[in-house]
């Protein structure tokens, strides 16, 4: 017997809908706000933020891709760019 999930209520429907709209509201705003201000998309930035909470600031490529949800190719593209950047070293 499996067991069945209960789907939202309208209120409770009209509050996800909120909050999925603020949330991508914020992120959009944040990432034109670092566009603007460092040049960079959130994506980078959080590469960074990863990169400065580690061990002596230092994570395998993998593991940093792991952390940051993205794919291999992604992050290796990120950090070419951040290390042009003068962001990062290899």
């Amino acid at each position: 017997m499996g067991l069945m999930t209960r789907w939202l209520d309208p209120d409770e429907q009209r509050t996800w809908r909120a909050y999925l709209t603020a949330s991508r509201a914020l992120m959009e705003t944040l990432d034109r706000e670092l566009q603007r201000d460092a040049g960079m998309p959130h994506a980078y930035y959080e590469i960074l933020v990863r990169l400065s909470e580690a061990p002596g600031r230092r994570l395998r490529m993998s593991d940093l891709a792991e952390l940051t949800g993205s794919s291999r190719s992604r992050l290796s593209h990120a950090a070419a760019r951040l290390e042009a950047s003068g962001w990062i070293r290899r």
